[in-house]
């Protein structure tokens, strides 16, 4: 995991998925601030390298706030989590899924 972070610094890969590896690695070191910078990189950039659909990165992005949220339980926090399961439903919800649902669950429950 150094290795990535280290690789990140040095290479600026524009790229959706090595952008979510990196706010993974950062997450898992407690980086939080950094970690959420490349969370969000990752929802505009590019996929370049493998696949993952828009939608999948969006919801990965909503679970990364909903792990923050619970993790400090502060209102910026709810604030992230909420706008981040908004956006999911908003471009990315494809019905009566199991993530829609979870999606619309957060957002009444912690939405303003």
């Amino acid at each position: 995991i150094p290795e990535i972070i280290e690789l990140g610094s040095d290479f600026d890969v524009s790229d959706a998925r090595f952008y979510t590896v990196l706010a993974y690695a950062h997450e898992i070191f407690q980086n939080y601030r950094q970690a959420s910078e490349y969370i969000d990189r990752a929802v505009v950039a590019p996929f370049i390298m493998g696949s993952q659909s828009r939608a999948s990165l969006l919801f990965d992005r909503a679970q990364f706030y909903q792990r923050q949220y619970e993790r400090v339980n502060d209102e910026t926090a709810k604030t992230n989590m909420v706008e981040a399961f908004r956006r999911f439903i908003q471009e990315a919800c494809d019905g009566e899924s199991q993530r829609c649902s979870t999606a619309r669950k957060v957002v009444e429950r912690y939405g303003q």
